[in-house]
């Protein structure tokens, strides 16, 4: 960052903004010009968002969540925006005037060779081939189909059973560069302002005091006012907002992304290559960029083997000629996700402000997370977080959900919905009591697997609401061990239930299924495809067990 241009000994300001990224540091300039004077703290923290993420700005939505003109008309207006903003921060950073941080490139939005991908792609093109739907997504010319040669024209890297629409109007910014370019200009304005100068930048970690009548911002030792206080701190303004009372309504979404350098290839007027899963290309001047996970790990910032895996696998199945590519790094940002997937930008209490959230970008829309991230995350902690609205889940799981707080107040339980036979098929299994062949205490463990198997145990699994017990008559007890929920749901379902079957090396093909279910529930395979596959194996390794 720039070095600091104002008095040193000042603790008074127009405005204090904490948070030194691409929204901190436009709100900085645009104080500045208009006159004030304005500190800028930031901490520096690992996994910002604004150096790390791709980049991509793009209005036109990839999914059914298209119908979201509140998130469509900001990014449209973003797009026409980065032109004049450039223009005036070449104006006051002559030095560096024309550095490429923003660019109009075209984005190229593609499909693999699957009925619903194709489908999917011919939606897309159909609502941007009319004026109206170009209107409302800032697009000046209709979709151009490409595929084979004329789409390797554009990225040869790609495999060659694509297809494809260019789309104009999108274009993609080096945030890291445009931040510091921003910073830069907001301190030589300052300097130039009549008086004393009017910027300065606090390296450190800010605290507002709750208990002040006034906005306060503590960092270190210093303890500064200002009649107002913006939070531009990203993933991190939940946490600020929920230690002043406050619902923060942020969370992190920690994005692992990687940048290569292929030889010869010249990347930087490229468009902006897009799936209808997760995954990207884009590329600059001096590297291609392809990301990018989207994992709830909180505030861990570290780059893992696993992320950089599924990046590159991605990467490669997309566009197999990166395959010769030089690895130069893995980023990685936390995103900041609002809950209801729109920047969250505006007062959230007398002189304090809040601009972040636009994480949601990540998802075109999504309210909900994605595929990807239900898939890396423990489903019961996104029930029980608040972040999925539904889950399935067996009968002995109500008691862990009830538990959590949010869990006991806002969940209940409903049934599965009806297939096209009009019914609610599902595996279901049973419990079973073993003994270790090698226990220093046969006689006790039988005792217990005895007791286990008992009545008793059985009314105690029932009154607890644990699992369904298996003596008769004791079901009804079981649906009324927990009133906050509709326990009867699960006994209703069990006319449906279809024995889970086992084998004697279960775990060999189930292990194997679940792997290859991840890929239907990511989108990157169809569910029939992804079922005649593990259906396959499993004869395959069912007949290897007989004798």
């Amino acid at each position: 960052m720039p070095e600091s241009v104002l008095d040193h000994h000042r603790t008074t300001y127009d405005l204090i903004i904490v948070g030194g990224g691409i929204v901190g540091a436009s709100a900085a300039l645009e104080a500045v010009r208009r006159g004030a004077s304005v500190a800028l703290v930031d901490a520096g923290l690992d996994g910002r968002a604004s150096p790390a993420g791709a980049g991509i700005i793009s209005p036109v939505a990839l999914d059914r969540h298209e119908d979201r003109p509140e998130w469509t008309s900001v990014i449209t207006r973003c797009v026409g925006h980065y032109r004049q903003l450039l223009a005036d921060v070449d104006e006051l950073d002559p030095d560096n005037a024309g550095s490429a941080t923003f660019r109009e490139v075209g984005e190229l939005v593609v499909a693999r060779d699957d009925p619903a991908e194709l489908a999917t792609l011919g939606a897309i093109s159909a609502r941007l081939s009319t004026d109206v739907g170009r209107r409302a997504h800032g697009v000046s010319e209709p979709p151009v189909e490409l595929a084979g040669t004329d789409l390797h024209a554009y990225w040869p890297e790609l495999r060659g059973d694509l297809r494809a629409i260019f789309i104009k109007d999108v274009g993609r910014v080096d945030g890291g560069r445009l931040t510091e370019r921003l910073l830069a200009a907001a301190s030589r304005l300052g300097c130039q302002s009549s008086g004393s100068p009017a910027f300065r930048i606090i390296p450190g970690w800010a605290s507002l005091d709750p208990a002040a009548d006034r906005p306060i911002v503590q960092v270190g030792s210093e303890r500064l006012s200002a009649p107002a206080v913006l939070l531009a701190t990203g993933a991190w303004a939940g946490s600020a907002l929920d230690a002043m009372g406050l619902d923060g309504q942020i969370r992190p979404v920690r994005g692992q992304i990687v940048h290569l350098r292929l030889p010869g290839a010249a990347a930087g007027g490229r468009p902006v290559v897009n799936t209808l899963g997760a995954g990207y290309l884009l590329g600059f001047d001096d590297r291609i960029v392809v990301g990018a996970t989207h994992e709830d790990a909180g505030f861990d910032a570290s780059v893992t083997a696993e992320g950089q895996h599924r990046v590159l696998a991605a990467a490669l199945d997309l566009a197999p000629g990166l395959g010769t590519a030089t690895l130069l790094q893995t980023r990685v940002g936390l995103r900041p996700v609002s809950r209801d997937g729109l920047p969250s930008v505006g007062a959230v209490a007398a002189g304090i402000h809040v601009a972040t959230g636009l994480g949601a970008m990540i998802n075109k829309y999504h309210v909900s997370p994605t595929l990807q991230q239900t898939t890396d995350t423990d489903p019961e902690a996104m029930l029980t977080s608040g972040k999925v609205a539904m889950r399935y889940c067996g009968s002995w799981e109500p008691e862990e959900i009830a538990a959590v707080p949010y869990g006991k107040a806002n969940i209940d339980i409903a049934p599965l919905p009806t297939g096209p036979a009009g019914n609610r098929d599902f595996y279901s299994n049973g419990l079973a009591n073993v003994i270790a062949a090698k226990t220093k205490h046969p006689q006790q463990a039988w005792e217990f697997v005895q007791f286990l198997g008992s009545k008793r145990a059985a009314e105690i699994q029932a009154t607890t609401g644990t699992v369904i017990p298996a003596y008769k008559g004791e079901a009804t007890a079981y649906t009324k061990a927990m009133p906050e929920y509709d326990m009867k749901v699960f006994v209703d379902q069990l006319q449906y239930a279809e024995p889970f079957p086992s084998s004697l090396q279960t775990a060999t093909w189930r292990d194997y299924a679940t792997q290859q279910f991840a890929n239907a529930w990511t989108g990157k395979s169809t569910v029939a495809d992804v079922a005649h596959e593990v259906a396959a194996r499993m004869n395959k390794d069912l007949a290897a067990e007989k004798p």
